[in-house]
């Protein structure tokens, strides 16, 4: 039952590291079409911060400096919280952009200090 349960948490990372690179990879192509087509600066630079911060966290998932596995349930979940409002704020271009920001900068930090 424990070796099964161990195996569920090691795809965490996993899965993580991938949807932060996918979202990364979107984020990024909005982000240039935005900035050098339609030159609406403001959303290109958020939606290029955006990505920017997503492929940092895939690279310390990765090299695994930051491991969501043995981190507490409320990091996770200021990773999540953060994720959410980061990529909804982006659409709203307002202070629910900088709500998600700290919250995902916050629990990706706290992740990595706690491996440390």
């Amino acid at each position: 039952m424990e070796n099964n349960l161990e195996r569920s948490k090691g795809k965490q990372n996993k899965v993580w590291k991938i949807l932060l690179i996918f979202a990364s990879i979107v984020f990024l192509s909005i982000a240039a079409s935005m900035i050098i087509i339609d030159q609406r600066y403001y959303p290109g630079i958020l939606y290029l911060i955006t990505a920017i911060l997503y492929l940092s966290s895939a690279y310390l998932i990765a090299t695994g400096r930051a491991n969501i596995m043995k981190s507490p349930s409320n990091e996770k979940a200021s990773l999540v919280l953060g994720f959410v409002i980061l990529t909804l704020g982006l659409a709203l271009n307002g202070i629910f952009w900088g709500v998600g920001f700290v919250l995902f900068l916050a629990g990706i930090l706290s992740i990595r200090k706690n491996k440390d």
